[in-house]
């Protein structure tokens, strides 16, 4: 998650960036006019003009933009370079102009609803209400016609100077540097303010969240449950963003920042609430299927445990996504073009990201099917393992030799997939080999007494557990021992199996014979104890059968002692 999280906060910079360097609108990256752009022969050309003198603070070459028919005309030469100054300055602070929008053409814009020799360049919101700026087609010195800024809109400047643009209070205290050295049409003192602005956030953030925190912790403390305690030490990192960016804006206005500059940065801090607001989802998300995991596990859904870390990734997936296009919307990206970009190219991205959907749609096939749950041990193909994680991409899956394989969902899922852990019991079968001198009634006798074993055992299924006499190897007669051990643990069931082989081994040595190529030789008397107990038997008529009468099994179920007398657990169960 701190990956996608660093990729939302990546994504604000980068509008950031996007906003301040690549906006339609005349701002501080607006580049060199031509000559020719400069002229006042059209309405483009004359605001083009007029903001390429003021940003390099030409102020006499920008006053010939003016029409300054209605100030006298021993005054002009003064009053213009003042006026004009004062108009930039309104310009900055209240009205950004796209020149895109201003007619290229000498005669200017018929079809806008003014008169013919006058052209609307943008609207100003007063206190009086709105202030129409103007530029309008007049005669020069030279009685050629051009287009100037009109007489109403240069009667208009000083009020409007006094209402947005006035030098702050403290103008007069600071070295004129701090005044005249600009970057992006924002002054020194600006940028330095900027600077203690976000300094004066981070710190009222810090205090301000520390007694919030010291009240809301000991509350959390008295209730039942870590959840509210959990959700109070996740709100840390986004209440003190919030908490900064508040102070943030609140300190915006009083650096009196270019209209372009001061849209940047509230869109930025806009971007900056998104973030922190994201950054809280996620961890309330991951919080959240953590604790549905814990209940879950308690109530042995194994559906909902594997299903619960994809369905997280996706959710916060969408979460980070929706975020990215928030950031960027407010840094001033316009989206519409974006998602019209995309969808044009939406079958080429689908193309490109053929084999991700076919991962993903692996993953969603994995979590509802079922074959595997994490944790699960599994065979895959030819290998091996405990599968990890089961996530949006691939599957990794824990190999005995403590290796981690990582396998694409889509090749994962059309594997064929044996699950051990699904086994309601596990198999335990072998084979013993007997020597050759063996007797047939030792070795009826051994028959009996593995058959018991196995039906008295309580960890053995009884229904499918069998002894037989199975042929004749070279060197050996083969009896074939078959079980099914009740458990699932597969380290339960090598305990469980050893008990029995050691018990098996043991009644082999009780029956006077040996396992073959054995050199100790038949023990004469337990061979002469074993054939007489199936004469005794075969006497009285109740040799057992190779198929056990079902009211003796039943009579030897759980008849054994098992853990075994003298082991640490030993004794009946």
């Amino acid at each position: 998650m701190r990956r996608l999280l660093r990729t939302a906060v990546a994504c604000s910079l980068l509008g950031l960036a996007v906003a301040a360097g690549a906006q339609d609108v005349v701002g501080p990256t607006l580049p060199p006019p031509a000559a020719d752009d400069t002229s006042p022969v059209s309405p483009r050309s004359t605001v083009r003009g007029f903001l390429a003198a003021a940003r390099e603070e030409r102020w006499d070459a920008a006053a010939q933009y003016l029409n300054l028919a209605n100030l006298p005309a021993r005054s002009r030469a003064s009053a213009g370079p003042d006026l004009a100054r004062k108009l930039k300055a309104v310009f900055d602070r209240a009205l950004v102009i796209n020149l895109d929008t201003l007619s290229a053409a000498p005669e200017g814009n018929l079809a806008d609803g003014q008169p013919e020799d006058r052209d609307l360049v943008g609207n100003i919101e007063s206190r009086e209400g709105t202030v129409k700026i103007y530029v309008e087609r007049v005669r020069g010195d030279d009685q050629a016609l051009e287009w100037r800024f009109s007489r109403p809109t240069v009667g208009k400047i000083d009020r409007l100077y006094e209402e947005f643009a006035h030098e702050p209070p403290f103008a007069d205290r600071l070295p004129p540097a701090f005044f005249t050295v600009r970057v992006f049409d924002t002054a020194l003192w600006q940028w330095i303010g900027l600077v203690l602005v976000a300094l004066a956030g981070l710190v009222s953030a810090v205090v301000v969240s520390a007694i919030v925190l010291g009240i809301a912790r000991p509350i959390t403390r008295r209730t039942r449950g870590d959840i509210d305690n959990a959700v109070v030490e996740m709100l840390v990192g986004p209440l003190r963003l919030v908490l900064a960016v508040i102070v943030v804006r609140a300190l915006l206005p009083s650096l009196w920042l270019p209209l372009s500059v001061h849209g940047v940065c509230t869109g930025f801090t806009a971007g900056l609430v998104v973030v922190a607001a994201t950054w809280f989802l996620v961890r309330m998300v991951t919080l959240f299927s953590r604790v549905a995991q814990l209940r879950l596990a308690a109530q042995g859904s194994a559906v909902g445990i594997s299903a619960i870390p994809l369905v997280r990734r996706m959710v916060n997936a969408v979460v980070v996504l929706v975020a990215i296009l928030l950031v960027l919307t407010n840094l001033g990206l316009n989206m519409t073009g974006v998602l019209a970009g995309l969808g044009v190219g939406g079958l080429a991205v689908a193309l490109a990201a053929q084999k991700s959907l076919e991962n993903l749609f692996g993953g969603v096939t994995l979590i509802f099917d079922q074959p595997v749950h994490v944790g699960d041990v599994c065979r895959f193909g030819d290998r091996v393992g405990t599968v990890e994680d089961i996530g949006l991409r691939s599957t990794r899956i824990r190999t005995p030799e403590r290796t981690l394989v990582t396998i694409p969902n889509a090749e994962f899922s059309s594997l064929q997939i044996e699950n051990f852990a699904r086994r309601d019991r596990i198999l335990a079968t072998t084979t013993i080999g007997l020597r050759y001198d063996t007797s047939p009634d030792q070795l009826r006798y051994l028959l009996v007494q593995l058959r018991r074993l196995l039906l008295s055992h309580p960890k053995i299924d009884p229904d499918t557990a069998r002894a037989r006499f199975v042929g004749f190897s070279l060197h050996s007669l083969d009896v074939e021992i078959y079980a099914y051990v009740r458990t699932t643990d597969f380290n339960e069931y090598l305990a469980i199996r050893e008990e029995i082989y050691l018990r098996v081994v043991e009644l082999v040595l009780a029956t006077g014979t040996d396992f073959a190529l054995q050199q100790r030789g038949i023990d004469p008397e337990r061979a002469r104890a074993a054939e007489a107990a199936v004469r005794q038997w075969r006497e009285s008529g109740e040799l057992p059968p190779s198929a056990m009468p079902a009211d003796r099994a039943a009579a030897l179920d759980n008849a054994l002692d098992y853990p075994p007398v003298g082991s640490p657990a030993g004794g009946r169960r």
